[in-house]
């Protein structure tokens, strides 16, 4: 399949690829855990919303939700990379390594797209209207350095096409064709099921509130929290 001549990172185990990113990039662990939900509205909307008869068992019993507190915790004292704070980075770091590899190598034994190309459509897919390169560059959940090389890639597999940016001649937007968006659909409704079986599943309602919480309020203390934002 061309697709798969495209690796994103992370790769399956022994590819190669031009434009693979060899290392998480700097802030890369920041950037996927803040760019999950997006991806996840993005599959959504590509699939559907799933019928009853298609829905993931779920555990029927209630759970109990917390209440906002409208708070932000008091800070630790300096020099606080101890114990469950420790644990909790080092947690945050394996996890995310090991899941996104997982979900990565999943996409590619069904000969859907690579990891990087369906990164590329999803923020396309969200965008609905295309994308300045260096924008869609700023979008994308891992950095990828290749991005033109990747596009250019893509569009002659016929996922994407450049156009001019009608506001600067200079510029380029891309967009996703009819093609890229049915890869897209496809993908995600293998991915979808693949996030929830990995993560979303094992998540008690008040954990999932806890860590979105979490997440998003160190975000917003990043110096690219506003770019991230623009998801």
């Amino acid at each position: 399949m061309a697709a798969q001549q495209d690796q994103g990172y992370p790769a399956a185990a022994g590819t190669t690829g031009a434009d693979r990113v060899d290392g998480a990039a700097p802030g890369g662990i920041t950037a996927v855990v803040t760019g999950v939900g997006a991806v996840l509205t993005a599959d959504l909307a590509a699939v559907g919303t799933p019928d009853a008869a298609g829905s993931p068992t779920r555990a029927s019993q209630p759970q109990p939700r917390s209440e906002p507190t409208g708070t932000t915790p008091a800070p630790a004292p300096s020099g606080s990379y101890s114990g469950d704070r420790a644990r909790a980075w080092e947690a945050l770091l394996e996890f995310h390594a090991a899941v996104v590899v997982a979900l990565s190598e999943d996409l590619e034994r069904a000969d859907e797209l690579s990891w990087g190309r369906y990164d590329v459509l999803v923020q396309l897919q969200a965008a609905r209207h295309g994308l300045r390169l260096r924008d869609l560059g700023e979008r994308l959940v891992i950095s990828q350095p290749g991005l033109s090389r990747r596009i250019d890639r893509m569009a002659a597999d016929g996922l994407v096409e450049r156009n001019a940016d009608p506001h600067d001649g200079r510029g380029v937007v891309v967009s996703a064709t009819r093609a890229g968006r049915a890869a897209l659909r496809r993908a995600a409704a293998r991915h979808i099921p693949a996030v929830e079986g990995a993560f979303t599943d094992h998540l008690s309602d008040i954990e999932a509130q806890t860590l979105a919480a979490v997440l998003t309020r160190l975000r917003l203390r990043l110096p690219h929290a506003g770019r991230a934002g623009a998801r």
